[in-house]
């Protein structure tokens, strides 16, 4: 129960209620619009536990989709204003947009040909991801 200045609404409980795909509205609601979970209620407790599992994953999910087109989004924004050609442009596309990002952050001023640099950081990020794939026996044996 909340402390609120307002007169008409003492008395109010501020409810999550949760909408399909990881999405949810707070809501005030009256006390007596309220009912809670008997604990004897072992299945109706084991309902609601993976109904708010189930939510907490697509939340997660959602969050997770919406973080990865805030970086496209950027990236996108990075690579029009640069100038770097079509197959540079797809090139970086397929990356985690997380590593494009950093490879553009990478471009300044004193760069001469973009493109050739971005070809170059993009290699080295590939080689770095690839090596990290390796087991360790096998770098020991190469190296």
């Amino acid at each position: 129960q909340r402390a609120d200045p307002r007169p008409a609404s003492k008395g109010r409980w501020e409810v999550e209620v949760r909408l399909p795909g990881g999405l949810f509205e707070i809501k005030s609601l009256k006390r007596e619009n309220i009912s809670t979970l008997n604990r004897a209620d072992r299945a109706a407790c084991k309902a609601w536990a993976v109904e708010e599992k189930r939510h907490k994953e697509e939340r997660r999910v959602r969050e997770e989709r919406e973080e990865m087109n805030k970086y496209k989004k950027c990236v996108e924004a990075k690579m029009a204003k640069m100038p770097i050609s079509e197959s540079m442009q797809n090139v970086l596309r397929k990356l985690k947009p997380q590593d494009a990002l950093n490879v553009l952050d990478k471009v300044d001023s004193k760069v001469s040909n973009v493109n050739e640099f971005l070809n170059t950081q993009v290699n080295l990020l590939t080689e770095q991801s690839d090596s990290d794939d390796e087991p360790e026996v096998k770098r020991a044996r190469d190296g």
